[in-house]
């Protein structure tokens, strides 16, 4: 457990993704043996049907971004494209669609979920194929963190749960330990147009048509709870910008526990273009786009100035 300091600042970071990485090729190696154990679809005809799905995902986030974002109870959270996780959800679904349509791609009878029960399908497939063991920390992550913990109080909120958080720490660093508090489960994705906590209901990006929205009170509740502890949120990051860092650049302008705070955007093969180019393009309003965590304290220490 972490001994924060009173009064220190806080640094509010995501975990995979941004901490951590999951290693997609084996996620994804025991999604599709799932997917084909539960339908009946032969193994040796999946990467087919999925390449071909996938381009065609592509293809429609692209020109539909909110039809085809990724969804949460009715409402866009995020790209479609998210991260390895979202993507492959998204692209199974379309597969799914694909196989009720023209079972071209089978050659027996298969056992696909009706439309009513595909999400609960996808939820248990996804189930079954997320490993913790799976999660990877990110290279020279203690040594960022010893440093931030110098003059900051670092904080990791997430969706993962705080036992799949410390199955990652433990198997990778568990020094790391000593410099965190973990809060898992923090529902970032879920959105409520009608929650009045922030002024503005939805943001967009120069020359990307997804809606993003900002209303997020379960996340904005994890927010509170350390500001009990710290009075000030003075830096955050993440890797996926309506999730993790949205929320923060409206929150800057109309709260001044926020004000001043930079946000980082972790690079990664889902971001989008236009995501990458806003943050390139604002620096001066405290927007970084990164490649590796070592980028972070030279950053904070030119914004922040602490003694």
């Amino acid at each position: 457990m972490s001994t924060i300091e009173a009064g220190k600042p806080a640094g509010v970071f995501d975990f995979d993704g941004f901490l951590a990485h999951l290693n997609g090729e084996k996620f994804r190696d025991v999604h599709a043996a799932e997917f084909c154990k539960q339908t009946g679809f032969p193994r040796q005809r999946y990467d087919l049907l999925y390449s071909f799905a996938d381009n065609l995902h592509k293809t429609l986030v692209t020109f539909a971004p909110n039809r085809f974002g990724w969804i949460y109870e009715g409402v866009v959270t995020a790209s479609g494209r998210a991260d390895v996780m979202v993507t492959q959800t998204a692209v199974t679904s379309l597969m799914l669609a694909i196989l009720r349509i023209d079972p071209f791609f089978a050659s027996k009878r298969l056992n696909l979920p009706s439309k009513e029960n595909e999400d609960r399908f996808l939820q248990e497939l996804y189930g079954k194929s997320y490993n913790p063991e799976f999660v990877e920390l990110q290279e020279g992550l203690f040594d960022v963190l010893r440093e931030l913990d110098g003059f900051l109080a670092i904080h990791i909120v997430t969706n993962s749960s705080d036992a799949n958080v410390r199955k990652a720490i433990e198997k990778g660093d568990q020094r790391i330990f000593n410099l965190v508090t973990i809060r898992g489960d923090a529902k970032k994705y879920y959105v409520d147009p009608k929650w009045e906590g922030i002024k503005r209901v939805k943001m967009k990006i120069p020359g990307y048509g997804l809606d993003i929205n900002l209303r997020r009170p379960k996340f904005y509740a994890k927010l509170e709870e350390i500001l009990k502890e710290n009075p000030k949120i003075v830096t955050a990051g993440g890797d996926i910008y309506p999730l993790d860092a949205a929320m923060f650049l409206e929150l800057s302008q109309t709260d001044s526990r926020f004000q001043g705070i930079t946000s980082f955007l972790m690079q990664t093969l889902y971001t989008p273009t236009a995501e990458a180019k806003f943050f390139k393009e604002n620096n001066a309003n405290g927007l970084f786009l990164i490649t590796n965590l070592g980028q972070i304290p030279a950053i904070l220490r030119e914004r922040l100035n602490p003694s």
